[in-house]
């Protein structure tokens, strides 16, 4: 699992769950709490959640955020990267507008030629 992967399976499972705790993100993931701080540090960027300390605290999105799920997994993703090369012009833009839209999240920073 990528960290991209992990990033976007830890909001699904926030999602889900409606709060979850450092320790069991970090065992469920099999990283160190340290690497599911720096993730929750970036996706506090990305997505509206929060965290909360002492009893009854954890990581929490909020109540009224609907993760985007229409990613590509990164299997598909890279079918579309080895298939990209091979086109011409006015298909290959068509297709970094595809990844563009659906690819998570390398090809959201790729502008398109």
């Amino acid at each position: 699992m990528t960290m991209y992967e992990r990033r976007k399976a830890i909001v699904m499972v926030l999602f889900r769950r409606k709060k979850e705790t450092l320790g069991n993100l970090a065992f469920e993931f099999g990283v160190s709490k340290r690497t599911i701080e720096t993730d929750i540090e970036w996706l506090s960027t990305e997505v509206p959640l929060y965290t909360a300390a002492g009893n009854g605290g954890g990581i929490f999105l909020d109540e009224d955020y609907v993760p985007d799920m229409r990613f590509f997994t990164s299997e598909q993703t890279e079918l579309m990267e080895r298939i990209l090369p091979r086109l011409k012009d006015t298909d290959r833009k068509i297709m970094m507008t595809v990844l563009n839209t659906f690819a998570y999240p390398k090809w959201k920073r790729e502008k398109v030629k």
